[in-house]
């Protein structure tokens, strides 16, 4: 069984718009219709959540030694969270958004919008999106703490990238999935409210139309239906928070190694400059910001915990902070032209994006 993004791929887009921001969830305005709907039933959540949704489509530049220059486009979903006199915030994943020249979004009556880059992080898939526009209704979020296994949910979304709207409901199958996705585990829920291609970035709702995760990823397999996943939405606005306040998620911690996974021939034959210092496969170091690693050094373990794949390291990462130092245990090539085990402290720093 394989895991896979609702949408485009991704990485990050840097860039904040400084401190001091708030985000502020608020009721949807009142339109004026009627409301026929039950509390609690899937037409009363469309009802009051379909307008916080919107369409997002993006346009990257691609270019290539055959085609030259293109333009590829993709699509997927996003949450409105908060709008004032400075604009609007949208709430996204950031394999949605990556790379994006351009990224339009699309409200529910049909008017688009140009929308800005605010900042996304790949390590959660949240990314944040802005539109120059005051006054949209935005998602009501609400306790996560409060949800629990079998109770009703609606996605709303774009499925497909062209059914901008669209509704599907379901139970919350599983509140702590540890799931893999291109090398990165994410802790997500689970539920079988039907999710397709486009609806990355789309909101997960409660009975009650209030926003408990995005939707991120869906299960795909022979045989396999019924498997959806979405980012908590706690996790999701403390990222969003610090994307919109900062530029970045504070306080993460980095070894400041340019590190390569060496596992076959093939990836090998890639990196020339490692050839000399190869002595098995593994993880070796191509540049370092401390001077006491080398290029060639192979990474054996930090702390005296083995670290035989970067989601190993990344996960123990994630329990280090910033100004511990921690132990690194290096295999590198010495003067005799033998390995040698070489165990070297390091003081960790904040991992801070790189100017763009």
């Amino acid at each position: 069984m394989a895991f896979y993004y609702e949408g485009n791929s991704g990485t990050s887009v840097p860039g904040g718009i400084g401190k001091g921001s708030v985000i502020v969830t608020y009721e949807p305005k009142d339109t004026g219709k009627t409301d026929t709907a039950g509390k609690g039933d899937t037409a009363y959540v469309a009802s009051k959540a379909a307008d916080t949704v919107v369409e997002v489509t993006t346009e990257t530049v691609t270019t290539s030694d055959y085609y030259g220059q293109y333009i590829t486009k993709g699509a997927g979903s996003g949450v409105i969270i908060s709008s004032g006199e400075s604009g609007s915030y949208i709430i996204t994943c950031a394999h949605v958004i990556d790379g994006a020249t351009k990224v339009k979004v699309s409200l529910k009556d049909g008017t688009q919008y140009d929308a800005e880059l605010t900042a996304s992080d790949s390590q959660t898939d949240i990314g944040i999106i802005k539109v120059n526009v005051k006054g949209l209704p935005c998602a009501t979020v609400a306790d996560f703490s409060k949800v629990v296994v079998g109770e009703g949910v609606v996605a709303i979304g774009n499925p497909l990238g062209t059914l901008g709207g669209s509704v599907t409901n379901g139970i919350v199958s599983a509140l702590d999935r540890d799931i893999i996705i291109d090398g990165t585990t994410y802790n997500l829920l689970q539920t079988n409210a039907e999710i397709n291609p486009g609806n990355s970035g789309g909101g997960l709702f409660n009975m009650d139309g209030n926003l408990i995760g995005i939707v991120n990823a869906k299960s795909s397999g022979e045989n396999v239906e019924g498997l959806g996943f979405a980012i908590p939405i706690d996790d999701a606005m403390k990222v969003a928070t610090e994307l919109i306040e900062n530029g970045y998620v504070t306080g993460r911690v980095k070894l400041g190694f340019e590190l390569v996974n060496v596992q076959s021939r093939e990836t090998l034959y890639q990196y020339p400059e490692i050839t000399r210092y190869f002595t098995g496969y593994g993880i070796y170091i191509r540049k370092s910001e401390s001077e006491d690693f080398r290029l060639g050094d192979r990474l054996v373990a930090v702390n005296n915990i083995n670290i035989d794949s970067f989601i190993t390291l990344k996960d123990l990462l994630k329990t280090l902070s910033v100004g511990d130092t921690v132990k690194v245990t290096v295999s590198r090539i010495n003067s005799d032209n033998k390995s040698e085990l070489m165990t070297i402290d390091l003081v960790l720093k904040e991992n801070k994006p790189t100017e763009k």
